[in-house]
C-alpha cells in the first residue's frame, strides 16, 4: 500500500521534562505574513512592508532570497535586516526535541510614488520566497528466494516488513513496489513506482534557475542503489507543474541472489531543486491632504 503524505501542516505535541511544546511541521518555508504596516498610505512617504516566513520542513533551507515584485516603479528594493538578505539560510524543526523551526521577520522599506491630488493609486504587490532544498525517500526491499516464500506460506508466518522514510518538504517522494519479490534464479527485474508530488503550494525548478521561466516546473531525480543492483533510471527529469504529481515506473535488476532464504535490498531517491513560493498583498496609496 502506498504511504502518502499529508498536505497540510500538522501539529506535533512534543512532551518533554514536563512541558508541552507545539512544532509545526510540513512541506518547506512558508509565509506567515505579508503586509503594508499601514493601509492606506499617503502619497510620497515611506512605507514599511512586513514579512514573516517560517521553515517548517526536514531540512536546512540554503539560498534564500526574498523578492518583492509589483512595486518596480517604487523604486529597487531589498529588506532592511542582514539576516534577511540574499542567500539566508533557515533551521528546520525537530519535533522529538521540541525545536520549531526557524521564522524570519523581516521589512522592506520603500517611498510610495507620488498621486495627484484628489486621486488614489492600488497597488496589489506580491512576496517570492526562493530557497534551495532536497527531499530524499529511502525503501527496503525483500527478495525471497521460491522455496523460502512456499516456507513462509505453509507455516502461516507473516512476510518481513518492507520499510520506507522520506522527509518533509515542498517536493514529496513516494515508492512503491509489488510485494512479494520472488527470484526464481539468481537474478530478478521487478517495477519501482516512483511517485513526485509537488505539495509546497509553489513552483519547482532545476537547482539555481528559479528566474529562468524554461527551468520552472522542472526536477531532476536521482536513484541510488546497493550492491548488485541496477537500473535505466537515473538523472531523470521531471515535469512537476504547482500542486501537481509525476509518476515513473523503472524496472530494477537485482543480481547474484542465494537460492535460499531471503535477502534485503535499499532503493533510494532522492532530489536536490530549488523552489519559490509568493503570497499577495494589497496597498492603496492616497495623495497627501491639502494644507
Amino acid at each position: 500500500m502506498k504511504n502518502y503524505f499529508l498536505l497540510l501542516p500538522i501539529i506535533f505535541i512534543i512532551t518533554i521534562s514536563g512541558c508541552t511544546s507545539f512544532v509545526e511541521t510540513g512541506n518547506g518555508i512558508v509565509i506567515k505574513n505579508f503586509e503594508p504596516e499601514f493601509n492606506p498610505a499617503f502619497s510620497t512617504e515611506d512605507v514599511n512592508f512586513l514579512v514573516r516566513i517560517k521553515n517548517t520542513g526536514s531540512f536546512r533551507t540554503t539560498n534564500g532570497e526574498l523578492q518583492l515584485i509589483g512595486l518596480e516603479e517604487w523604486g529597487p528594493s531589498s529588506p532592511n535586516e542582514p539576516n534577511c538578505l540574499e542567500g539566508f539560510s533557515m533551521q528546520a524543526p525537530d519535533a522529538f526535541y521540541g525545536v520549531d523551526g526557524e521564522t524570519k521577520q523581516c521589512t522592506f522599506t520603500l517611498r510610495a510614488p507620488d498621486v495627484p491630488t484628489t486621486l488614489t493609486r492600488t497597488y496589489d504587490p506580491y512576496l517570492r520566497v526562493h530557497y534551495d532544498y532536497h527531499s530524499s525517500t529511502v525503501k527496503s526491499v525483500t527478495i525471497f528466494s521460491r522455496d523460502e516464500l512456499v516456507r513462509y506460506q505453509n507455516q502461516n508466518k507473516p512476510l518481513p516488513t518492507d520499510h520506507i522514510s522520506s522527509t518533509r518538504g515542498p517536493i514529496n517522494i513516494n515508492l512503491d513496489t509489488q510485494a512479494p519479490i520472488v527470484a526464481l534464479q539468481t537474478q530478478v527485474i521487478f517495477p519501482l513506482t516512483i511517485e513526485v508530488r509537488n505539495d509546497g503550494g509553489g513552483v519547482v525548478c532545476i537547482q539555481r534557475n528559479c528566474k529562468d521561466s524554461t527551468q520552472q516546473n522542472k526536477l531532476l531525480l536521482n536513484l541510488f542503489l546497493g550492491r548488485d543492483m541496477a537500473s535505466e533510471c537515473d538523472n531523470l527529469e521531471l515535469s512537476i507543474p504547482r500542486g501537481q504529481s509525476n509518476t515513473i515506473v523503472c524496472k530494477i535488476t537485482v543480481s547474484n541472489i542465494p537460492t535460499f532464504g531471503f535477502i534485503k535490498k535499499t532503493i533510494e531517491v532522492n532530489a536536490d531543486y530549488s523552489y519559490f513560493v509568493e503570497k499577495q498583498a494589497s496597498i492603496t496609496i492616497q495623495s497627501k491632504p491639502v494644507s
